[in-house]
């Protein structure tokens, strides 16, 4: 069985039993890829997610990094943004356009309380069930190349990026979180030895042996043993989770 095919499965299995929110409206296929994972690097980000409701004229999104963790840096602006539409390139500027095919306004509020906030022109909506991607940083190449980043966390752990869609009246429509890990370097000394990040049984490898090392513990109080492996080379929060399963899929070797 290939990661992937296996990686859905197991994904699937445990997300059966997860409890689910009581928000109307939650964004879909949202996820954040990051050039850099290490505490404190600059890294680009690539955010994608389906629209569940439309987002209208003048509406807005807003991209949210976990308050007092990241760092907006102070230089970022819409040169550093793409944004796309269906896999469309859209215009950006400081302020949104007026009429069909107008800019889309990209404000950007930096700092470790920033946010980014994108604002449709007056007259075109996106429709529900419209892909998203945005991209942030160096990554960003559409129309100026970009040259900002965003700072990552100081500490290893699991973040939120939240996702918010608003109406012209700064009305929530759609919300969600996309999760992602700071973790240490590839290799470290651990209480087995030099062990990599997600290779949970120390043999050089992360396989599907170490997924399934993980999947026994998943929800579960850890043992003494397996609860220094999960700070060692997991996400360190103390549990075995979905952003686990996520580490490992990026350090898997096969």
């Amino acid at each position: 069985m290939t990661l992937p095919y296996f990686f859905i499965v197991l994904l699937l299995i445990l997300s059966f039993g997860a409890e689910r929110g009581a928000e109307a409206a939650n964004l879909l296929f949202i996820s954040d890829t990051i050039s850099a994972s290490a505490p404190s690097a600059n890294s680009n980000h690539a955010i994608q997610f389906t629209l569940v409701n439309a987002v209208p004229a003048s509406g807005k999104i807003v991209i949210t990094p976990q308050s007092g963790f990241f760092t907006i840096s102070a230089g970022l602006d819409y040169t550093d943004l793409d944004f796309l539409v269906d896999s469309t390139n859209k215009t950006l500027a400081t302020s949104a356009g007026s009429g069909a095919s107008g800019a889309i306004g990209a404000d950007v509020v930096t700092g470790t309380s920033g946010a980014i906030i994108f604002t449709l022109n007056d007259t075109d909506a996106i429709s529900a069930g419209t892909a998203i991607i945005i991209k942030i940083g160096t990554n960003a190449d559409y129309g100026v190349a970009g040259d900002s980043q965003i700072q990552n966390p100081s500490a290893v752990g699991s973040y939120k990026i939240g996702i918010e869609t608003k109406n012209a009246s700064d009305a929530l429509i759609d919300s969600a979180d996309a999760m992602l890990a700071v973790v240490m370097s590839v290799a470290m000394a651990t209480s087995e030895g030099v062990c990599g990040i997600a290779d949970l049984d120390c043999d050089g490898d992360v396989d599907l042996t170490d997924f399934s090392i993980a999947a026994y513990w998943y929800q579960q109080t850890l043992s003494t043993d397996f609860a220094v492996k999960e700070v060692e080379r997991l996400n360190g929060d103390g549990q075995v989770n979905l952003v686990d399963f996520s580490i490992m899929a990026y350090y898997y070797t096969g």
